[in-house]
């Protein structure tokens, strides 16, 4: 998730329905979202859905699962409207996007790396309302990248480069929301 020691007390007072978009977005471990849990329940959220999550381990392997199937029990309850392709879940999106393109061009990620994501986001938001327009054409740039059987460097793919500068400006251009 990518917080700091004191950021939001690891994750503690994080909505649940942000939570919710970093867990869906794939930045929250098991781990975070268990710490959540416990923050909770130390506030005096003793909901049997707090209870279970707490009791879950989140070590084993079917842990995030676990605590993401809880965590959406907690946000139905108390967020209604949340839609995992909504404004909220689009919000995160966006910064991850910006994060990870700003690695990207400071050659940190991979070319593969980065089109894992823009599959990811992709597939998510295919069908969203409002349209995830501010991908732009990473997906087509990341056409053939797939880190297995072809994973260039950014030199061979300078139409991702190019995309990749582009979206980030957009980005960048105001403040992160799923308005274009």
């Amino acid at each position: 998730m990518n917080h700091e020691p004191d950021d939001e007390m690891q994750c503690g007072n994080l909505k649940p329905e942000q939570l919710l978009a970093e867990a869906l977005m794939g930045e929250s471990s098991a781990d975070e979202i268990h710490q959540w849990a416990c923050h909770r329940l130390a506030l005096g959220d003793t909901s049997q859905v707090i209870e279970s999550m707490v009791a879950c381990d989140p070590c084993s392997p079917d842990a995030r699962q676990t605590l993401v199937g809880f965590l959406r029990q907690v946000v139905a309850a108390e967020v209604p409207a949340f839609s995992d392709d909504g404004s909220d879940v689009q919000r995160v999106a966006r910064r991850i996007l910006a994060e990870r393109l700003q690695m990207f061009l400071d050659g940190k990620l991979r070319p593969a790396e980065l089109c894992q994501l823009v599959g990811r986001f992709d597939a998510q938001f295919l069908e969203a309302t409002p349209a995830a327009t501010w991908l732009g054409d990473l997906y087509n740039g990341c056409d053939w990248i797939d880190g297995t059987s072809y994973d260039p460097s950014p030199g061979e793919v300078t139409y991702l480069v190019e995309e990749a500068r582009r979206v980030l400006a957009s980005l960048k251009s105001g403040p992160i929301s799923t308005e274009d």
